[in-house]
């Protein structure tokens, strides 16, 4: 019965990540805030609840393609966040100063990353 109810909770939270996944593609791109927490944060934590299963459970681990597909889409939500926020930051400097150097190059790692 043990082993049966660890299958089921296993099996419930990759049903879950799933969902959080295609909810999230769905509202992609991800470019604000609010955005991020609403979409993004519950990916992000059914991951962790699947991660967290697999380490107390050693019969089974997670499904790691669909961790892969998780890491990925979240990957993809930051850094289309970040050049979001980095771009709306810089978008009315004409010439740049020093004050903008530090949005500059996380704008430029941001855009070499995606």
């Amino acid at each position: 019965v043990s082993h049966a109810e660890k299958l089921l909770d296993r099996l419930e939270l990759s049903q879950d990540l799933k969902n959080e996944i295609s909810t999230l593609q769905a509202a992609m791109p991800i470019i604000t805030q609010t955005d991020y927490l609403q979409f993004v944060l519950p990916v992000e934590r059914s991951l962790d609840a699947m991660e967290t299963n697999s380490r107390l459970d050693l019969s089974g681990g997670i499904d790691r393609s669909l961790q892969l597909l998780a890491n990925e889409v979240i990957g993809r939500c930051q850094i289309e966040y970040w050049i979001s926020t980095l771009q709306a930051r810089l978008k009315n400097v004409v010439c740049a100063t020093d004050a903008n150097e530090h949005d500059m190059k996380k704008l430029k790692a941001a855009i070499q990353k995606g």
